[in-house]
């Protein structure tokens, strides 16, 4: 009995410890990089001006993005309570018009691969609407090119840190192509969280990186008509930089490149992990001014 209530209290004190880690993380190192003397506050000296006005929004940033100076904009039901920060937006409901204007810029992380790249097309030329003259779009996505790289190597290692999303899948061999086509294609991935698919994209995917070259394959994968479920969960597109850097060009941003981790040109993206924190050695990013 003293063994089950020792194993109990362990087991409470480590979900308390993951629920504490998992709402703070994001401010940790933050507060590092201001005791080394470099504080991203100033970048926001100047908002108290315009009292009221949304400067920068986060699109796709879930519950736990918060930043003084910027606006979080997402579909979940508690964005409706009427805070500035916090904007509801159904990009599914609405890509073509975003409820802002005139902004300085736009930050959006592991969210367009979620749409289908046809939709992206329409969330991009949103954002171009939606930016002052001089203002940047930040992209940060699933870096397609790596994912396949590691794929054709067979480094099934350099994917472990997500074998938990196939947990309910113990008995089976995940192999590398299962981990490619769940950040490329999730539709084509023989498992997801709860089933197994009847068709496999495996022997698909390995044709496929045997005579194309990365842009072909990643153009081929998005070719498709599959939808999504009613909260988002699947991956329905994949980018290369190329591609990116096309569909922004497309909307009529004048400046476009690749990017790397903590390296945007406006000062207040290079806050991590506020920003490019979520699995930046899996992440392509791209920019754009307009």
């Amino acid at each position: 009995m003293k063994n089950i209530k020792i194993k109990a209290r362990l087991l409470v004190i480590n979900y308390i410890r993951h629920l504490i880690y998992k709402r703070f993380r994001h401010y940790a190192w933050p507060r590092r990089l201001s005791t080394r003397l470099f504080d991203f506050d100033y970048y926001y000296q100047s908002d108290n001006e315009s009292s009221g006005m949304v400067k920068r929004v986060n699109i796709g940033a879930g519950p736990y993005f918060k930043r003084s100076g910027w606006a979080s904009a997402d579909y979940m039901p508690y964005f409706k309570g009427g805070r500035s920060d916090l904007i509801h937006l159904d990009l599914l409901e609405h890509p073509d018009k975003f409820p802002f204007e005139n902004l300085e810029a736009i930050y959006t992380s592991h969210t367009l691969e979620h749409f289908h790249v046809n939709w992206t097309r329409r969330l991009i030329k949103s954002a171009y609407n939606s930016l002052d003259h001089g203002g940047y779009f930040r992209i940060v996505v699933p870096d397609a090119r790596l994912v396949l790289e590691k794929v054709r190597t067979n480094d099934l290692e350099y994917f472990k840190f997500f074998e938990s999303f196939f947990i309910n899948h113990k008995t089976a061999r995940i192999d590398v192509y299962d981990y490619g086509l769940h950040f490329l294609c999730q539709q084509l991935c023989r498992f997801d969280r709860i089933n197994v698919r009847e068709n496999s994209g495996n022997e698909y995917l390995k044709k496929l990186i045997s005579v194309k070259t990365d842009d072909e394959i990643v153009n081929e994968l998005n070719d498709h008509d599959f939808v999504n479920d009613n909260i988002g969960t699947y991956h329905l597109s994949c980018y290369t930089d190329t591609l990116l850097i096309k569909l922004l060009k497309e909307a009529g941003f004048s400046n476009v490149y690749k990017s790397e981790f903590m390296k945007s040109n406006y000062g207040p993206m290079r806050e991590a992990p506020i920003f490019d924190g979520t699995h930046p050695w899996l992440s392509l990013y791209v920019e754009a001014v307009k």
